[in-house]
C-alpha cells in the first residue's frame, strides 16, 4: 500500500489545464521524493503501488500510466522501446503507430514537478509529455479503465461498476 501520502486537491475557480495547475502550485513537489497526478474524469482498477515501484526502478524523472485504446486516434499514443521507455508520443495522431493511450496518471520525481512548473505550460499531452519523450517511463495498465468526463462516459462507468464490480453476498 502507498504509504506516507500527502493529498493535494487544486481548486481552480479558472480552469489552468493540466499543466498549469503544476504551475501554479509549485511548491507542491518541495520536500517530496516522488509526485503522483491523477486526472480526477478517469476510473480506474490502476495499481499505483505497482506504478510507483516501477517508476523508482526506471530511474526516469516522469512514468505515465498507459491503457490499450479502443479508439486510438482519439487519445495521446505513446510508442515504447524494448525497455519500456516513451520514445514517441503524439496527442490524436491521424494513423496511430499504437494503441497504448495516456491513462492520464503521472508519477514525476521533484526536479521533473519543478521542471514542468518552470515551463509555464498549459497541457500535459500538447505542451509537456512531447518535453519529456526519451526519458519517461510507460507504465501498462491492463485492467479496467475509462474516461469519465461527459454524462455518456459516466452512465457508462456506473454500468460497468454495477456489473463489474458488484459486492459478493
Amino acid at each position: 500500500a502507498v504509504r506516507n501520502l500527502d493529498i493535494h486537491e487544486a481548486w481552480e475557480p479558472e480552469l489552468l489545464g493540466s499543466a498549469g495547475t503544476v504551475h501554479a502550485n509549485r511548491g507542491y513537489a518541495d520536500g517530496a521524493s516522488d509526485i503522483l497526478v491523477v486526472y480526477a474524469d478517469n476510473l480506474s482498477t490502476l495499481d499505483l503501488d505497482a506504478m510507483i515501484a516501477a517508476h523508482r526502478a526506471s530511474g526516469q524523472p516522469m512514468t505515465m500510466a498507459l491503457f490499450r485504446a479502443p479508439n486510438p486516434a482519439q487519445c495521446g499514443i505513446a510508442t515504447q522501446d524494448a525497455d519500456g521507455r516513451i520514445i514517441s508520443f503524439v496527442e490524436k495522431p491521424e494513423a496511430p503507430e499504437s494503441d497504448l493511450a495516456n491513462a492520464g496518471v503521472y508519477v514525476l520525481t521533484a526536479a521533473a514537478w519543478h521542471e514542468i512548473a518552470d515551463m509555464d505550460a498549459f497541457d500535459f499531452g500538447f505542451d509537456v509529455i512531447p518535453h519529456f519523450v526519451g526519458r519517461m517511463q510507460g507504465f501498462v495498465h491492463d485492467g479496467y479503465h475509462r474516461d469519465i468526463g461527459t454524462h455518456d462516459a459516466l452512465a457508462a462507468a456506473e454500468a460497468d461498476v454495477a456489473t463489474l464490480f458488484k459486492a459478493v453476498p
